[in-house]
């Protein structure tokens, strides 16, 4: 993932690896947050204008219902 600063907001661009699923929450002006996942794996990922980076891993099921831990 490549987080940029410019014109007063931050942006991000993700490319993710073969067999990854991304998804964009929020891309910016303050904080880009993007969730990458694959079998039953999450990473969240937020980066934020001060510069602070954030990564929080999941363990996820759909059974019964769909339902996300943190690792």
């Amino acid at each position: 993932m490549t987080v940029t600063w410019s014109n007063g907001a931050v942006k991000g661009v993700a490319r993710p690896e073969s067999g990854y699923e991304v998804r964009f929450v929020s891309n910016g002006p303050d904080k880009v947050e993007v969730w990458f996942w694959r079998d039953g794996r999450a990473s969240q990922v937020q980066a934020f204008a001060n510069g602070e980076t954030r990564v929080t891993d999941w363990r996820c099921s759909s059974q019964p219902r769909f339902h996300c831990d943190e690792v």
